[in-house]
């Protein structure tokens, strides 16, 4: 292992992601912090070697540490670690998603309204649909019905989830009511033909 790691500073760009693939197959936790390392300052290359290496590692630790160490990464590092919690299913960690929603740094910020839809359950129905009321752009408001959609299917049967949005949208505040719409239409049902 240590002859690997050695490897995960050399400057040819091919041994170094060679490197990357084979500590997450060997070393799994051992390699932890290099690949941290390599995810803070590498090429996009290597930070996409140190994402399929993350993906791929067995230690279940790996999420935990990620929810930890995001919001001390670099915010170039910090799309990646979102895209992983979110390909992992990572629905414990919720919370740090929704706390990188609020950064000014816009490909983090796009990453975790992207990840919202891997790690929502019915439980976050009242925070989505808060977000949904209150997001701006067009990729916000989509990334955040993907989420609601996901979410609300997870509950009752489809005229339970239709009126549970309904009801939501008539007290949504009458300029962000549209953004239900595109919900209503994926989750079916014959209540909203009414509207």
């Amino acid at each position: 292992m240590p002859t690997v790691l050695k490897n995960l500073s050399q400057k040819d760009a091919a041994i170094k992601v060679a490197a990357i693939e084979a500590s997450s197959k060997i070393g799994q936790e051992l390699a932890w912090n290099d690949l941290m390392n390599v995810l803070k300052k590498g090429s996009p290359a290597e930070i996409k070697a140190v994402k399929t290496a993350l993906l791929t590692m067995k230690d279940e630790g790996v999420v935990n540490r990620i929810a930890t160490l995001l919001p001390t990464m670099p915010v170039s590092a910090r799309p990646t670690l979102i895209e992983v919690l979110a390909e992992r299913a990572a629905d414990d960690k919720i919370e740090v998603i929704l706390t990188e929603l609020k950064t000014d740094d816009t490909p983090t910020k796009i990453a975790a309204f992207t990840a919202l839809k891997s790690v929502v359950s019915d439980k976050d129905l009242p925070t989505l649909f808060a977000l949904l009321n209150t997001s701006v752009t067009p990729q916000e408001v989509e990334a955040t019905q993907e989420a609601i959609t996901v979410a609300i299917k997870s509950t009752g049967d489809g005229a339970s989830q239709t009126n549970a949005l309904l009801a939501q949208m008539n007290t949504a505040p009458s300029d962000k009511r549209n953004h239900y719409l595109r919900i209503l239409a994926n989750i079916g049902g014959k209540k909203h033909s009414i509207l």
